[in-house]
Order: C-alpha cells, then structure tokens, then sequence
C-alpha cells in the first residue's frame, strides 16, 4: 500500500475544481479510456497487460493525493509512450512502469516493502534510519523547521524535529519519497519544449511565454522549499551579495534548459496550486511539507548536467549543488532509487516492413530483469549490478554506464565520493561500484 499517513496534503477549492474540469472536459481531444485503447495499439500484449496492471494502481493513487493530475492523465501516458520509441534519445527502453517502480524501489530500500529484514542496512543501522537521525540532529531538521513553522505547526508538536520522535518522522520521510519518486519525471514534455525554444533561440525567433522565463520562476518560488538547494539550503538571506539575484537566476536558467528536474518539480507543485484553496490557513502543515520536499528531490534527481557543466568535467562545473546526504537526504535517497530502478524496461527496436510502413518491437528478453544491491560495511561498498538474461544486452547496458556522459562513467558522475553529484560517504557508502551481471 502507498504511504500516505498524512494525506490530505491540503484542502481542495470545489470551485478551483469545477472550473478546471469544465475547461478540460470542453477542450481535451482524448479520454483516459481512449488513450489507454491508442497504447494497447501501440505496445505489445505482454508488455501492456504489465502496464495496465501496475501504472492502473499507481495513476489511482496520483489523481487521489493531487486530484488536478486526472487532467494531465493522457498527456502524461502518451509522452511516457514517445520516450520509449521517440528519437530523442540514442537508446530507446520503457518509461511506463519507471516512475511507479521507482517509488517501488524507495519502498524497497527504506522500508523492506513492509519487511524489515528486506530494508537496505548499512552494518547495524539502517538507510531510513540514518536520514532519520540527521533530520532530528542535523543540517536538514534545521531548514525543515523553518518552513513548517511558517505552514503554521506549532513549535511544541512532535512534528518538529526538535522533538527528536524518530517514528514520527520516518512515516514523514517515507511519505514524501514515495510521493518524489512517483512524480519524478513528469518534467519531460516541459523539457522538450525548453530544447525546442532553445533552437529556436539560435534561429533568431522565440516564441516563450514569460511565464516560462527564470525570473518569472524565481520571482514566484523564491520562499518555497523546491529552490532551497539553489540557495545553499537557506532562507532568502538580506546579506546576500549584489549580484547573487543574478547568480540564482543564471541557475534556474540552466536547470530549465538542461533538466526535466526544475520543470517537473514546477509542474509537480502545479498540481498541488491549481487547486488549493488560499489565501487559506494550511490546514495539513506536515502534509504540505510532504508536497514541497518531493518537489525540492524532484528538481535535484537531474541536475547532473548542470552540476558537471562543459567538458572537460573535473571540476564540477556547479560544485554547491553537489547533494549531500546528511544535508539533502531525501534528494539523494530519490536519486539513488531512480538509478537502481532499470529492471523491466524493455528496449525497443525499429524495422522497415514492406518499405510501406515501421514495425516497433518491445524486446522484453533484452530488458534488465533485477537489480541487486549489497552493502559491505568493512570496505564501505554499495554495489549495485544490473542482471540481464540477453547477453547483448548486458553488454549495451555496460557500455552505457562506462560512456555516461561522454566518457565519464556513470558511478562516477553520480556517485564518485570526492566528486560525485551525490556524496553518500556520511551514510558509510565510501564508494559505489555498479556492474551488470549474467542471469540463467
């Protein structure tokens, strides 16, 4: 069952609502139903019968805690379809089931799956446990605080870190990694249209709303949670140098261009604003920490390009945006479920039938079919290896993360302990190897 303790996050304006589902209902081209009958035509049996299984329960749950994503249903189910068979990318594999599964894995790693004895142990404390412990006693309780004092939670509830209650606060943490990873890459369509109008830009035409602009954006989220990694995990500061405004802006920029993370945590929150009553008191504050701390992950599970910037990438190009886990455990805890999760994404392959028309083909021998994951508490070592049945496939999927960002490997780029985007050494995790593995 889907975490969701302190759902509702937020009281829901019927009026906001009616208003939204007139508009939809006399403007949108599909129904749900009828995209799901388009991908059936589109996929193969196998492969949507574990589509309309496991993506059923999980689209269920994202209209129930953010009712305005029924009216972004087919859009988010055809573009997960195009980047599967799109020519976006040099490597084409399933992005239907990533999300729900990824929140699966965040299950997995944190909570066993409601088993323990299945959670991720580093020697005799485990993962949720240890970002637990630095909310309650760390950099993160700090910042935390601060916005849910201003959501309105008084300073005595045994919400607030300061009460050091440790269950508490991994039901909240569970919670609002479920929630991240759930919504993780719901950025893409705004990420096309960013690469598009970025084009344009260098043909000598734009067509961007200003909406879209990086000064529109900080203007408006400047006091919200997403953008607090941009800030240093700080308050908007009175001290800040003059040109720093400046600075952030040039951020957002490149975050807007080069990653889906700022446009889906935005359209993430989206969501949640269309419909929120206000001006309102906040009526569930730790339900609203929920929504703005899986934004601030979703906006930092892709920041990688910016981070490295140009080659040559040592250095990092971003060095303050590196994510650290004692700092940032739940960003980091999302980034780390999203690379593990590459089982059951089969690649597909395209063929000329005829010379009249285009075959896809979704190879479900070539997809990863597990993901192990061990811990050596002598050496510090998180391994991660991929298992494949296809031995072509194994060999794509090792070449991949060998040539992750042209030439630099994937576990270093993410997970490197001096420079990696993502420092878990704190944790204990000194290193992370990732390799694949033959499977019978």
């Amino acid at each position: 069952m889907p975490p969701q303790a302190h759902f509702p996050y937020y009281d829901v304006d019927p009026l906001r609502h009616r208003r939204l589902q007139d508009e939809f209902a006399s403007s949108r081209v599909l129904s749900p139903t009828d995209t799901f009958r388009a991908l059936k035509r589109r996929t193969s049996r196998k492969w949507f019968a574990k589509i309309a299984r496991e993506r059923t329960w999980s689209y269920a749950h994202g209209q129930r805690v953010a009712p305005a994503f029924e009216f972004l249903l087919p859009e988010v189910i055809a573009e997960d379809w195009l980047a599967t068979v799109g020519w976006h990318s040099t490597y084409y594999r399933d992005h239907l089931l990533h999300q729900p599964l990824t929140a699966y894995v965040v299950l997995e790693l944190l909570t066993g799956g409601g088993d323990p004895a299945r959670r991720l142990m580093l020697g005799t404390q485990s993962l949720l446990s240890y970002c637990v412990g630095r909310i309650l006693n760390g950099e993160a309780g700090e910042y935390l605080s601060e916005y849910l004092r201003q959501f309105g939670l008084s300073s005595s509830s045994v919400y607030m870190p300061s009460s050091g209650v440790p269950f508490v606060w991994e039901m909240v943490f569970v919670e609002a990694a479920y929630l991240a990873a759930l919504f993780h890459d719901i950025g893409y369509p705004w990420k096309f249209v960013a690469a598009l109008e970025s084009n344009l830009n260098l043909a000598g035409y734009s067509s961007m709303p200003a909406a879209a602009t990086a000064t529109h954006l900080v203007s408006r989220l400047i006091h919200r949670l997403v953008l607090a990694p941009l800030r240093g995990y700080r308050p908007p500061d009175p001290s800040a140098p003059l040109a720093w405004p400046d600075e952030l802006e040039e951020l957002v920029e490149q975050c807007r261009v080069k990653t889906h993370g700022l446009s889906g945590a935005v359209g993430f929150l989206h969501l949640y604003d269309a419909l929120r009553r206000y001006p309102a008191p906040v009526s569930s504050p730790v339900g609203q920490l929920c929504v703005e701390w899986a934004a601030m992950a979703i906006l930092m599970h892709d920041v990688s390009k910016v981070y490295w910037g140009a080659r040559p990438y040592v250095p990092p190009s971003e060095p303050s945006l590196r994510v650290h886990i004692d700092r940032d455990p739940l960003s980091a805890i999302l980034i780390l479920a999203d690379t593990i999760q590459e089982f059951c994404r089969p690649p597909t392959r395209f063929r000329l039938r005829r010379q009249k028309e285009v075959v896809v083909r979704y190879l479900d021998e070539g997809a990863c079919v597990e993901t192990e994951v061990t811990y050596d508490q002598l050496s510090g070592k998180l391994t991660i290896s991929y298992g494949y049945k296809n031995r072509a496939a194994e060999g794509q999927q090792a070449g991949d993360m060998a040539n992750y960002m042209d030439g630099l490997g994937l576990a270093t780029a993410l997970f490197d302990p001096g420079i990696g985007l993502v420092n878990l050494a704190p944790a204990g995790i000194q290193d992370v190897e990732m390799d694949t593995h033959h499977v019978p």
